[in-house]
């Protein structure tokens, strides 16, 4: 994946949902589309029987599964058209399943991503780094927009990239064009961005200068 910054399509409803998806649809090579169940995190969203079928579209999306059993979203969250689905180490119960839940997404034909929260120990990821090859560090807690960067997420991401060096890492949360360059630095292979991107005046331009920023954070 070439795009450095992935715009977030986060909605609660399926109004907020059409809109924002028809506003960064247009703007990005990727989008990546939230769901929420209430259960592992506080807020829900929209169902995913709102989302439309993706492959009729160009442009490669991932799906981020903020929910308590990802188990039972995998097959039809695959047939939209998801090439990538994230699901949280948090709501994996023990290693078998963790390790059933990658193979069952890649069955699916879909890649695989762990979602790690500010607060859970990196060593949870251990038992499945030689089964994935994508990470995507929250640097917020999950399930609610406009939140700041969590400090210690350039650290997690060095910590990361230590314990495999060749690993993909994403960060989600709290990025703007003041600390992208940071995380650049720090290892982050890409972010993704929600309301700092959807709630500007010009997501467009938005989008192009957190892109600007990035890669002169890889400098």
């Amino acid at each position: 994946m070439s795009h450095c910054v992935i715009p977030t399509v986060f909605a609660h409803s399926p109004e907020e949902f059409k809109q924002r998806f028809a506003k960064l649809v247009k703007i990005a090579p990727a989008l990546q589309i939230d769901f929420m169940d209430g259960v592992l995190v506080p807020a829900t969203s929209m169902p995913l029987s709102v989302v439309p079928d993706l492959r009729k579209y160009k442009i490669a999306f991932e799906a981020h599964l903020m929910v308590a059993d990802p188990e039972k979203w995998i097959t039809e969250t695959a047939k939209k058209g998801f090439r990538k689905i994230i699901v949280h180490i948090e709501s994996i119960k023990n290693n078998d399943r963790g390790l059933d839940l990658i193979h069952r997404i890649r069955t699916a034909n879909a890649k695989p991503m762990l979602a790690i929260n500010p607060e859970t120990s990196m060593e949870e990821l251990g038992p499945f780094l030689d089964a994935i090859d994508e990470i995507l560090v929250m640097g917020v807690h999950p399930g609610k927009e406009h939140q700041g960067l969590e400090p210690n997420t350039s650290r997690r991401i060095i910590t990361l990239k230590k314990m495999k060096p060749k690993l993909w890492v994403q960060v989600d949360g709290g990025v703007n064009t003041d600390n992208i360059g940071e995380l650049a630095t720090a290892g982050a292979d890409a972010i993704n961005s929600g309301s700092f991107i959807a709630d500007s005046q010009n997501p467009k331009a938005i989008l192009k200068l957190l892109e600007k920023k990035f890669k002169e954070g890889k400098e």
